[in-house]
């Protein structure tokens, strides 16, 4: 089951501006527990951040290692004006197409879709003959 996670995300560089602010602010004070709290925690989690990491989550994986299985892929579905875009063509070109059977797709209230798999091999293989 999908759960609703509540949250604020700031990139590294404001995560670092707001703990330069926090100890400007409390030069000669003591900040309460739940305060000292919330910078020891922002603060480990701003040091885990080098630069390259700055607009990923330190545990987020690469796409495509050894844990990527790929199967998402087979599933993914854009409707006519997407493949149209893709493929550099209008939607009624898309829908011709599918027609035609050059492009396979499914009904879905009441719109037509396309899996995103034969639409890139369409315009792969367009782009093979055109040079």
């Amino acid at each position: 089951m999908i759960d609703r996670v509540n949250g604020v995300v700031l990139e590294a560089v404001d995560a670092k501006y707001l703990l330069d602010a926090l100890d400007v602010l409390l030069q000669g004070r003591r900040a309460s527990p739940r305060l000292a709290d919330f910078i020891d925690r922002l603060r480990r989690t701003a040091e885990k951040l080098s630069p390259a990491q700055e607009n990923t989550h330190a545990t987020v994986r690469e796409i495509g290692g050894p844990h990527d299985s790929g199967h998402a892929g087979l599933y993914d579905l854009v409707d006519s004006s997407e493949a149209a875009r893709i493929l550099g063509c209008t939607p009624a070109n898309v829908r011709d197409l599918a027609r035609r059977g050059r492009l396979p797709r499914h009904r879905a209230g009441g719109r037509w879709l396309y899996p995103a798999r034969s639409v890139a091999a369409l315009a792969e293989r367009r782009a093979a003959t055109r040079g």
